[in-house]
C-alpha cells in the first residue's frame, strides 16, 4: 500500500515522481465534465420551473404582514350608511376640508396643472436662494415622499 501527500496530485506528477492513484487521476479527468452535467442539470431544473418573484426577496420579507390600503368613500359610505360628505377620514393624512380658496385659486389660473412640475424645482430654488442669500446649487427641495 503506497502513502498519499498532501499535494502530490498537483502539477506532473510524473516529473516529480509521485505516486497518483488510477481511481485519483479518473476522478481529476472527469471532473470538469461532472462539474458541466451538473451545471446543466441545475440549468434544465431552473428553466422546467415557473420563475416567480418571491425567488428573489429575502425570507423575512416574506414574513411581513400584506398592506392593507384606505378604502375610499364611497367604500365607507356604503357599509355604514352616511354620506361621503358627513365622512371624515383620518387615516389616509388627508385634509378633510380641502385645500383654501387660494390655493384653489391658484391651481385654476396655473397654465398646465396636469403637467408634472419642474423636478429640480427651479423657480423656488431661485425665489428662496436670493431671499436667503445663498446659492441655488446650495438648495434641496422635496415633496416630502417615501423614497
Amino acid at each position: 500500500m503506497q502513502a498519499y501527500r498532501k499535494g502530490t496530485c498537483s502539477g506532473s506528477s510524473a516529473a516529480s515522481g509521485a505516486h497518483v492513484s488510477p481511481k485519483h487521476s479518473i476522478r481529476r479527468a472527469l471532473r470538469p465534465r461532472m462539474r458541466a452535467a451538473s451545471t446543466q442539470e441545475a440549468v434544465q431544473q431552473q428553466q422546467q420551473q415557473p420563475v416567480t418573484a418571491t425567488q428573489f426577496l429575502r425570507p423575512h420579507l416574506l414574513q411581513l404582514a400584506a398592506y392593507t390600503p384606505i378604502e375610499p368613500f364611497e367604500v365607507l359610505s356604503k357599509r355604514y350608511g352616511k354620506d361621503p360628505q358627513d365622512i371624515v377620514k383620518l387615516d389616509a393624512n388627508e385634509n378633510p376640508y380641502g385645500p383654501p380658496p387660494e390655493v384653489r385659486q391658484a391651481l385654476a389660473s396655473m397654465p398646465f396643472p396636469h403637467i408634472y412640475p419642474d423636478p429640480e424645482t427651479r423657480q423656488l430654488r431661485k425665489a428662496l436662494a436670493e431671499w436667503n442669500d445663498i446659492p441655488m446649487e446650495r438648495l434641496l427641495v422635496s415633496r416630502q415622499s417615501d423614497s
